[in-house]
C-alpha cells in the first residue's frame, strides 16, 4: 500500500507499507511503515498520526515525530495494529 500526501505544492511525502496485511481475532500485528521524501527539498517537523475506521482495531505508531527528512531519503516507523475481537 502506498499513499501520497501533499505537503506543499512542491514537496511530497510517500508512505509505503507492505500489502496486504492480514490479522485474525485477538492478534497484534506490527507493520513497518516507510516515509519517503520524493521531492527535492528538506521536509521538516513531520508529525504522523494514525486512526482506525473500526472500533475493533487499535492502531499505534512507534514514532510519530521526525525533525527532518532530506530529499530522496526515507525513515521507518512501526505501525502496531491490535484486534480486540474475542
Amino acid at each position: 500500500m502506498t499513499q501520497y500526501v501533499n505537503v506543499s505544492s512542491e514537496q511530497f511525502l510517500r508512505i509505503e507499507a507492505p500489502s496486504p496485511v492480514r490479522m485474525v481475532s485477538k492478534e497484534t500485528v506490527v507493520v513497518p511503515v516507510k516515509l519517503v521524501n520524493v521531492g527535492d527539498k528538506n521536509l521538516k517537523s513531520i508529525k504522523v498520526t494514525v486512526r482506525s475506521n473500526s472500533s475493533d482495531i487499535s492502531p499505534s505508531l512507534g514514532r510519530t515525530q521526525f525533525t527532518e527528512l532530506p530529499p530522496k531519503a526515507s525513515i521507518t516507523t512501526d505501525l502496531t495494529l491490535a484486534s480486540h475481537t474475542l
